[in-house]
């Protein structure tokens, strides 16, 4: 597994093409998240020990390692449909499980690309999973969504991601999605050609590996991801203004259970809504590093806070929800 995602990183590395800069008043946000990784995976850090010794220290960090977390999701119940609608609308939907229809209000990636006025390629969602494409968009078609096997076609004739498309074609893995490896490498280059406002990288292995009841596996799936944030962080760091201007957000859909329960999610009130999120500021932003844990916070707080961070007016309730600690 670790052969294969230096290959892969390779290839994007290998086909890096300089874009101009974006405006320095141009803030940009690029949200990560771990399908089904529980806080006490994420807070190991023999699992993650990069990310805990040199990116947290640079960042804020909401949660703790436990059940009675205070930074939650906000969807009703902790299955990945709802409660990445809940992310992207802003609030909890009727949507019950994964098999519900597609997201039926604007979205805040769809909000950017109407009122912002920017391509399409300017708002991107590159997911493992096929499920996000109708959490991300109420209209299809309204932001550049790759979800699940579906080849990445920008349109470009890239002959990298052409490569990808074909390698994750070959190398399919024993459930309906894409391996993240192939996420990853999609994403990198989608943020190399693009320098995107906004960019999801949604993973998926973690999530897999624990309904198979494969814990080593698991366990894998979260040390691979170590190197992956590595990957993105030195990336931005080598963009310069684009690179200055983005926030960083990490976080899940949704925790899993505890003890003999861990393999499976949904069961419980407490064990799998209690979740987490880090966010790394930009440098020049000035934000202190801190470690919330007592203020209660959840996924409804991301919609706001993004639409801020793009420049979009937020008011009303949703103004109340904007994480403070990140400005």
């Amino acid at each position: 597994m670790k052969r294969t995602l230096l290959v892969v990183l390779g290839l994007v590395l290998l086909g890096t093409a300089g874009t101009a800069s974006a405006p320095l008043s141009e803030k940009n946000v690029i949200l990560v998240t771990f399908d089904g990784l529980r806080p006490k995976e994420f807070f190991d850090h023999d699992l993650l020990p990069h990310f805990w010794d040199e990116i947290v220290p640079t960042g804020v960090l909401y949660g703790r390692e436990g059940v009675y977390t205070n930074y939650r999701i906000a969807s009703k119940i902790a299955i990945s449909e709802p409660s990445y609608q809940a992310i992207y609308v802003g609030h909890a939907t009727d949507c019950p499980n994964n098999g519900c229809p597609r997201v039926s209000e604007e979205t805040f990636t769809e909000r950017a690309v109407r009122e912002l006025g920017i391509p399409k390629q300017k708002v991107a969602v590159i997911a493992s999973w096929d499920g996000l494409a109708d959490a991300a968009e109420h209209i299809p078609g309204s932001i550049f969504v790759n979800a699940g096997l579906k080849p990445l076609d920008d349109g470009s004739g890239d002959p990298v991601l052409a490569d990808l498309n074909q390698r994750q074609a070959q190398d399919p893995p024993q459930w309906g999605a894409r391996k993240d490896i192939y996420t990853f490498a999609q994403g990198m280059r989608y943020l190399d050609r693009y320098r995107p406002r906004y960019l999801a990288i949604h993973f998926d292995d973690t999530d897999e590996w624990g309904h198979l009841k494969q814990f080593d596996n698991y366990r894998a799936a979260t040390h691979q991801y170590d190197a992956m944030l590595t990957e993105l962080f030195a990336k931005l760091d080598s963009m310069d203004d684009y690179g200055r201007q983005t926030y960083v957000f990490i976080s899940t859909d949704h925790s899993r259970g505890w003890g003999p329960f861990w393999y499976t999610h949904a069961w419980t009130g407490f064990s799998e809504k209690g979740v987490y999120l880090f966010v790394r500021p930009p440098r020049s932003a000035g934000v202190a590093s801190q470690h919330v844990k007592n203020e209660k916070r959840d996924h409804s707080w991301l919609r706001p806070t993004f639409e801020t961070l793009l420049g979009l007016p937020v008011t009303g309730d949703a103004a109340e929800r904007i994480l403070p600690e990140i400005f």
